[in-house]
């Protein structure tokens, strides 16, 4: 045994036998459980991996946002942050409730709402640095409306502190001054019509801008505090430290304008970035109108066409033509880029009262970028966990883009009103069994063809051992003999 232990031993020139993974008998049964442990693996992954078009890791088109590097973001110490700020839905309603409950307050004086003045106490109390610095930051997104106006007339104390928008007609403007006991402050008094016909005296502490005059339209964000008399019966009062906000009027777009046509512009690549605000907004207004269930009625009543690009050609037709396509409804066949879909919530003042967009970018079968917008909101249509679906709505323009390779493409707009998905999550095996197919058949090839040149390796090895076992006995049966001899 000794004899065998130094034949095989680190100093022996015979090599030591063939390892687990190279051995015949062992090492092709080792290789056949990493087959198939390798190849549930892959078919696992195709199957519960969402496809890479539809993962949010790369740089989306054209204002998508790259995905961000935390560890580049200087992060410093916040000892006490300002949650109305970061939240102003929740600033808004704290402020609110504050001031109600001042207005509401025993030891306040009495306000006169048949009075055409503004009080010195809750004027200065607005302007005080515990309400106007709070007030000025808010968007004008978060204030709200009287929702009871007859009420509010007939019983004005249990509305103070409400905070307003005031959005209608500008019919007068007059500068006036408060006086305080140390100081003047210039303010302006403007009459306003609102959209329901509720007429308003608005008390600003900055002029009407230089754009706009009797006539046009404004939204003040403000205080309601009081009734004030106006030519003879009672109008809402509110006051504000900020200045108006130029507007549109209120409209309702119950179809397409034949004028849009002729104002969206995307003959050449300069003039396709802009979106021409008429027409834009105005279908986004009309879009919003319809409403989804409107659209199911016009499209299943077969009242609105609705051109199916659902095939192998994806959206090619849309830039190839926008002329012929536009304003038209159609339905692709997009797969969303990212899990979820932005809104735009700071949007301008515009002339189909868009407040917030819903937007989001897809690609066809071409891989061919589509942004999508809608007036609408989550609740419609949540990319996440979502393969592909149907899209449908009206094509808008085309507009040249850059991609992250520096190529230029034209990507289509697509305000849509209904999303369809198809599938969900991993892969439809009733749908993609050719993707599963291949992935199992070049697994197993691969693996297949590893084996075969560890089962090659394995027997060369062996060969090799039993030659050399041969030769070192050879080597000492002859020299037994010659021992023997010389003996």
């Amino acid at each position: 045994m000794t004899k065998n232990r130094q034949e095989h031993g680190p100093n022996s020139p015979i090599p030591a036998p063939p390892s687990f993974w190279f051995s015949p008998k062992v090492g092709v049964t080792g290789m056949i459980v990493a087959l198939v442990l390798v190849v549930a693996a892959m078919v696992a992954a195709a199957v519960l991996v969402p496809s890479g078009r539809s993962g949010d890791d790369g740089d989306a088109p054209d204002g998508g946002a790259p995905p961000v590097n935390i560890a580049q973001i200087p992060l410093e110490h916040v000892d006490d942050l300002d949650l109305d700020a970061m939240f102003p839905e929740h600033g808004s309603r704290k402020l609110e409730e504050e001031l109600r409950a001042w207005f509401l307050g025993s030891e306040r004086r009495p306000i006169n709402d048949r009075d055409a003045r503004d009080e010195t106490e809750w004027v200065e109390h607005l302007l005080g640095e515990d309400v106007r610095p709070r007030m000025d930051r808010l968007p004008p997104r978060v204030f709200g409306e009287i929702e009871n106006v007859p009420r509010a007339l007939d019983e004005p104390g249990n509305q103070r502190g409400t905070l307003v928008l005031v959005w209608g007609r500008v019919d007068e403007v007059r500068e006036d001054v408060l006086r305080f006991a140390d100081r003047e402050v210039p303010v302006w008094l403007i009459t306003i019509t609102d959209a329901s016909g509720v007429p308003w005296v608005v008390t600003t502490t900055a002029p009407l801008p230089e754009s706009r005059r009797v006539g046009d339209w404004v939204k003040v964000c403000g205080v309601f505090t009081k009734l004030w008399p106006l030519g003879g019966r009672p109008a809402l009062h509110a006051f504000s430290s900020r200045a108006p906000l130029p507007s549109f009027p209120r409209v309702t777009e119950r179809e397409p304008r034949v004028e849009w046509l002729e104002e969206v512009d995307d003959a050449t690549p300069p003039s396709s970035t802009g979106l021409e605000d008429a027409p834009f907004y105005g279908m986004l207004n009309y879009v919003r109108h319809l409403g989804p269930e409107g659209y199911a009625e016009l499209r299943d009543t077969e009242r609105l066409q609705v051109e199916d690009m659902t095939g192998t050609s994806g959206a090619t037709r849309l830039v190839e033509e926008p002329q012929v396509w536009r304003f038209r409804c159609v339905r692709l066949r997009l797969a969303p880029i990212a899990r979820e879909f932005v809104t735009d919530g700071a949007l301008p003042e515009n002339p189909g009262n868009i407040d917030t967009v819903y937007r989001g970018y897809a690609v066809d079968d071409q891989m061919r970028p589509v942004m999508l917008v809608s007036p609408f909101s989550k609740e419609i249509f949540d990319p996440k966990g979502v393969r592909n679906a149907d899209f449908e709505g009206f094509f808008f323009k085309r507009r040249m883009s850059e991609g992250a390779n520096g190529k230029p493409y034209w990507l289509p707009i697509l305000i849509w009103t209904s999303a369809t998905p198809l599938q969900r999550g991993g892969l439809d095996i009733g749908t993609d069994w050719r993707v599963i197919l291949g992935v199992v058949g070049g697994g197993s090839l691969l693996m297949l063809g590893l084996l075969a040149f560890t089962w090659r390796r394995a027997r060369v090895t062996e060969a090799e051992v039993r030659r050399r076992a041969a030769e070192r006995r050879q080597h000492r049966g002859g020299e037994r003999a010659r021992s023997g001899a010389t003996s």
